[in-house]
């Protein structure tokens, strides 16, 4: 029997590719606090705009045009009063938008990001 976790139970020993620790990369959602050529985490303070299986929109600016990444929401935790982590694992990522990921990741530094938006 095939005992592989879903990517909601995976946990950080668990996941399928490296993640890339971020600050100042935000986007409508909240502050991305690490990306990875599968997914993102996101913090949020506020409401909770999306729900467990919702399909979004990652814009993330890059030159010479916007790289469209489409996420599903995999995971909600509450982290206190009106705070969240979210996150998302994005969904039939083109090659070439993996190359261009992985390349956006190796140039980030930590304290200067690109910016991301998501649409829901």
């Amino acid at each position: 029997m095939d005992r592989t976790p879903e990517p909601a139970q995976r946990s950080s020993k668990q996941r399928r590719h490296r993640r890339q620790k971020l600050h100042n990369f935000d986007s409508p959602l909240g502050q991305v606090l690490d990306i990875s050529v599968s997914g993102a985490c996101i913090f949020r303070k506020g409401d909770r705009p999306v729900e467990v299986g919702q399909m979004i929109t990652l814009q993330v600016d890059t030159r010479p045009e916007p790289l469209q990444l489409q996420a599903r929401v995999i995971r909600i935790q509450p982290m206190g009063l009106r705070r969240h982590e979210i996150g998302v694992e994005f969904v039939d990522l083109a090659e070439a938008d993996q190359k261009r990921l992985s390349q956006l990741m190796a140039q980030a530094s930590p304290d200067y990001s690109p910016r991301a938006w998501v649409a829901a």
